[in-house]
Parts: C-alpha cells; sequence; structure tokens
C-alpha cells in the first residue's frame, strides 16, 4: 500500500488556510487546487504559481511538526498493516522530509517514508516491481491517480480527500478504481481485493 501523507493522512487544507491568512492572503478554493484560488489581500488578484510553492514551503517550515492525523488514519492504517506493508510516498521538499518522519512516527506511524516531488507515477511504477503481490495506491489528488494509471495500470488507485467537503464536491480523479469517503472504507475495499 502506497500512502500520500497531505490531505490522506494528515490534515492540511484547514490549517493552510490559516496560516495563508497570517500571510495576507485569503484562500478561497472553488475546485481541489491551490492554484487560482490564493488571492493577495493587497491587489485581489490570484497570486501566481511560483508565489503558491513559496508559500507552501514556509507552510511546512511552520506546520510540518504539527499537523494532526486524519479521523481514523492511524486505526485503518494499523488494520491495513496486519496484511500489506505500507510505504508513504509523500511529495515534499527534501528540507522537510526528515521533520514529516518524525512528525509521522511521533503519531505512531513507523512506516518507511520516501519524499519526492512531482507526478507519482514513476515511483509507484519503481516501487511495484519490488513486489509479485497486489498494490494499492492512495492520493487525494487526481493528476497523481491519472499519473499512476498511466505508468502502472495494474495497480489499484483509491482517491480520498480528508477534507469532507472537497471529498464530497471533487470527483473521482478519471482513471482512479474507487473514491473512498473515509479510512474505514479505504480498509474495507483493500482487505477485501486481498
Amino acid at each position: 500500500v502506497i500512502c500520500d501523507v497531505d490531505e490522506v493522512i494528515c490534515h492540511f487544507i484547514s490549517d493552510f488556510i490559516l496560516f495563508a491568512k497570517s500571510q495576507n492572503y485569503s484562500v478561497n478554493i472553488q475546485n481541489y487546487s491551490l492554484f487560482g484560488n490564493i488571492f493577495d489581500n493587497k491587489t485581489n488578484k490570484a497570486i501566481p504559481y511560483e508565489k503558491i510553492s513559496g508559500l507552501i514551503d514556509a507552510f511546512f517550515s511552520v506546520y510540518v511538526s504539527k499537523q494532526k492525523l486524519v479521523k481514523g488514519a492511524k486505526k485503518n492504517l494499523q488494520e491495513i498493516a496486519k496484511e500489506c506493508q505500507i510505504i508513504i510516498l509523500t511529495n515534499i521538499s527534501h528540507n522537510y522530509a526528515e521533520k514529516r518522519r518524525s512528525r509521522l512516527t511521533e503519531l505512531g506511524l513507523n512506516h518507511p517514508m520516501i519524499s519526492s516531488s512531482g507526478l507519482k507515477g514513476i515511483l509507484v511504477k519503481e516501487i511495484s516491481k519490488l513486489t509479485s503481490s497486489n498494490v494499492f495506491f492512495i492520493d487525494d489528488i487526481s493528476h497523481h491517480i491519472n499519473s499512476v494509471a498511466k505508468e502502472c495500470p495494474e495497480v489499484l488507485r483509491l482517491h480520498y480527500i480528508a477534507d469532507e467537503k472537497h471529498n464530497k464536491s471533487e470527483p473521482m480523479a478519471k482513471y482512479g478504481n474507487y473514491k473512498c469517503k473515509d479510512w474505514e472504507h479505504i480498509k474495507d475495499i483493500i482487505l477485501d481485493h486481498l
């Protein structure tokens, strides 16, 4: 089981909105993307992509060590781990990878973790070559799920956004296999497939 962190295992959106406000930005997420939905309060204009990257980096410098678990994530990952190896694959700057690993350990999630950037399909393909068993991929972002479908279509793809509002409003990734409602649902799908 290859699993993302932000907005899958740990909350991201609610804390990011508070952080952006503290930096004099407003966030009005109309779709499940930060691009085009963060506004400079001085100009009322959406900030460019490069500035979003800097803002996310600044967010992690403050929050990566205190992000909170999504309800049911730990309990259900423990259940899944009785049958599967868990690998955490997270897109986070390598500068914050050790802090993220430490935070996950503090939260009782001692699974191997890989920090990366960009689309996840190629990495998932490389990881899946290491086993002849079923491979599952869990992520909140459609383009990662679609990337995995392109690179290794045999991997079962679960789309899950912990933020309830966005999970309900965001359609399932085009090449997802399941849109999950919570961690119990994720666990049931994985264990049923085994």
